[in-house]
């Protein structure tokens, strides 16, 4: 698979935040590393554990790219918690220098 164009990259963590520690995401990564180095991992952080200002750093080393299951239509989340958490974390990984890659993820298999 590691040599498909369809492939975008690997889901690596699921709801990261709370029940993954990013040791264990890094095993995740090392193990998708020593395999496929061509693609990009993946993670999402859990939409009930962000707070503005949330610091998304323990991921940043550990994945190339973050984003938020976030639902705000029909639930109590607003709209601008959905942006600050796509801001924070895009200055998070621009921090350190990531490329800045823009996903809209839904589905997928997670080891």
């Amino acid at each position: 698979m590691k040599n498909k164009p369809a492939i975008l990259g690997w889901s690596i963590c699921d709801d990261c935040d709370p029940y993954n520690d990013p040791s264990t995401v890094q095993s995740y990564q090392d193990a998708v590393r020593a395999i496929d180095s061509n693609h990009i991992t993946y993670g999402a952080g859990a939409h009930y554990t962000y707070e503005p200002g949330y610091n998304v750093g323990t991921y940043v080393n550990t994945l190339d790219s973050m984003g938020w299951e976030m639902y705000p239509i029909g639930t109590s989340i607003l709209m601008n918690t959905v942006y600050a958490a796509m801001k924070d974390t895009a200055d998070a990984f621009r921090a350190a220098g990531k490329p800045e890659v823009e996903i809209w993820f839904q589905g997928g298999l997670t080891f």
